[in-house]
C-alpha cells in the first residue's frame, strides 16, 4: 500500500493507493491517535511538512510548529519502507491551489474520480473562475496529489509523468 497525506493539527487527510499506484481510498486520521495507526507497514509514505516561507502575511509560525509535530507523530503511526516528508513547494510548486487541484483531478481515472463527494470538480471549478475555495475535499485533493507524487504517478506542480 501507499499513502499520501496532508496532515491537519485536527484531522489528516489520507489517500490510499494499491501498489501500482493506483488511488484505491480516501479517508481521515484524527490527531494524536494513540499507537501506530495501521497493522502493516507501507510501502511509501509521502506527507507533506509544514515550511515558514520569509514574508508570508498572516501566517502564525507557532501553528506551523503544531503541525511539524503533528507530521513528526504521523512519520512514526504510519510506518512505511519508503517515507518521503516533502515541502509545499518541492511537489506543488509555486502554482495556485485551483490549478493544482484541477490537475491531479485531471489525472485522476473515472473509478478515482468517483471515490469524491458530488460536485467536487464544480468546486474546483469555483477556485478556477476566482471565487472562494476552502472545502475539506482540498485538503483530500491534496493527499492524492502527495500519493501520485510519491509513487512517481505526477510530477512537480501536478504535471503528468506517465
Amino acid at each position: 500500500m501507499n499513502w499520501g497525506v496532508d496532515p491537519g493539527c485536527k484531522k489528516s487527510a489520507v489517500a490510499i493507493g494499491n501498489p501500482a499506484g493506483q488511488l484505491c481510498g480516501i479517508s481521515w486520521i484524527p490527531a494524536w491517535s494513540k499507537g501506530q495507526l495501521i497493522g502493516e507497514i507501507l510501502h511509501t509514505l509521502t506527507i507533506e511538512k509544514p515550511r515558514i516561507y520569509p514574508g508570508m502575511p498572516n501566517v502564525d509560525a507557532n501553528d506551523l510548529l503544531d503541525l511539524a509535530e503533528v507530521v513528526g507523530w504521523l512519520r512514526y503511526a504510519l510506518p512505511a519502507v519508503k517515507q518521503t516528508a516533502v515541502y509545499p513547494q518541492d511537489w506543488k510548486g509555486q502554482i495556485s491551489k485551483p490549478i493544482h487541484h484541477d490537475r491531479i483531478w485531471t489525472n485522476m481515472l473515472p473509478e478515482e474520480r468517483a471515490l469524491f463527494p458530488v460536485g467536487t470538480y464544480e468546486k474546483i471549478q469555483q477556485g478556477l473562475d476566482g471565487k472562494p475555495y476552502k472545502s475539506e475535499v482540498h485538503n483530500l485533493l491534496d493527499a492524492v496529489g502527495l500519493l501520485f507524487f510519491g509513487v512517481g504517478r505526477l510530477g512537480r506542480g501536478g504535471t503528468r509523468i506517465r
